[in-house]
């Protein structure tokens, strides 16, 4: 008996230790999105679309989404209900998916008549916001700061607020 409580302390030991190096060799450094990330997305003609794109005076909505997901399709829904509380700001549609996708989601939910609203196709999204959930919005004022995060779907009334 007095052998096996060294041998079970060495091995609790020893479990600790490797559980610990385990989560300290996982972690990866978090982008910093306190201001507006450099990136570069795609248009759905394929065109290249970047941070600078970006208009320097306007406030920014960004939304991460994926067109199956039914918190993204009402995110959509309220983007369109909601056109004139939007038109003086910059909304900006983000998605991994293939842009024959994105241009249907665009379609079916009528997302043209929002003008100041564009889809992109961002295969790196993750990597500069740090975001792989949908929806994941962001908003921005016209300096690229970072007002609101949220994770998930948020009510517009609750996005307007950050946004007037």
């Amino acid at each position: 008996m007095k052998r096996i409580v060294p041998i079970f302390l060495v091995v609790l030991i020893g479990g600790l230790i490797y559980g610990i190096s385990l989560k300290v060799g996982n972690r990866t450094a978090k982008p910093n999105i306190s201001q507006i990330p450099a990136f570069s997305f795609w248009t759905l003609d394929s065109t290249a679309y970047t941070n600078a794109s970006l208009p320097a005076d306007r406030k920014l909505l960004l939304i991460h989404f994926n067109s199956t997901c039914e918190h993204c399709q009402y995110e959509a829904q309220e983007l369109v209900k909601n056109v004139e509380k939007l038109a003086p700001h910059k909304v900006v549609m983000v998605s991994a998916e293939p842009i024959p996708l994105l241009k249907a989601f665009y379609q079916k939910y009528a997302l043209s008549k929002v003008p100041s609203l564009s889809v992109l196709k961002a295969d790196n999204f993750s990597k500069a916001f740090g975001a792989s959930g949908v929806p994941a919005i962001f908003i921005y004022d016209s300096a690229g700061k970072l007002l609101k995060n949220y994770k998930g779907e948020a009510k517009m009334e609750a996005i307007l607020k950050y946004l007037e």
